[in-house]
């Protein structure tokens, strides 16, 4: 099964979850805005992200068929390195979310100042962090048993701590 979300002409079904701050079009701020191809789902389309973020995007759900499968995303941040982060969630029923590194993992470690409501989501977790030095392809491997005739969605979460900003992930 192969799916491709191209947000050129829409937003893909994609939906914003809790405080907002994501946002779909064409960005002209943030990591590699010059060289997107048109629109995107982005952490701030303008601008750095604000400080205190604990933002969702929750992606429409892929249907496996039995048979588990690779889901890859092509992404590119710039994120304070270590203080903030992005990590990918999977859930089948809206309630119960896992998460794991990709293959060839991720780039640091959150450093657990972000507290709160967001805590959950990554302190002293496996995060991207800092710059990826461009766009890059990550993919997770949901073969296992688990993800088969399940509909699996992907979440998107960001966060920040209390101080300093970067231009963001796309």
């Amino acid at each position: 099964v192969e799916i491709i979300w191209d947000f050129e002409a829409d937003d893909g079904g994609f939906t914003v979850d809790g405080t907002g701050g994501w946002e779909w079009g064409a960005p002209t701020h943030g990591p590699c805005a010059g060289t997107a191809d048109g629109n995107v789902w982005a952490t701030d389309l303008s601008a750095d992200y604000q400080v205190g973020a604990c933002w969702l995007l929750d992606a429409t759900g892929v249907y496996f068929e039995g048979k588990g499968g690779f889901l890859c995303i092509d992404h590119c941040y710039d994120i304070e390195n270590n203080f903030d982060g992005a990590k990918v969630w999977f859930t089948t029923d809206d309630f119960n979310y896992y998460s794991w590194e990709p293959l060839g993992g991720t780039n640091g470690i959150s450093d657990g100042s972000f507290g709160g409501s967001c805590s959950w989501v990554y302190d002293g977790l496996p995060v991207f962090t800092g710059d990826s030095g461009g766009w890059v392809t990550d993919c997770w491997d949901l073969t296992d048993p688990m993800w088969g005739d399940e509909l699996v969605k992907m979440r998107f979460a960001f966060g920040s701590d209390s101080s300093i900003t970067s231009p963001g992930w796309m």
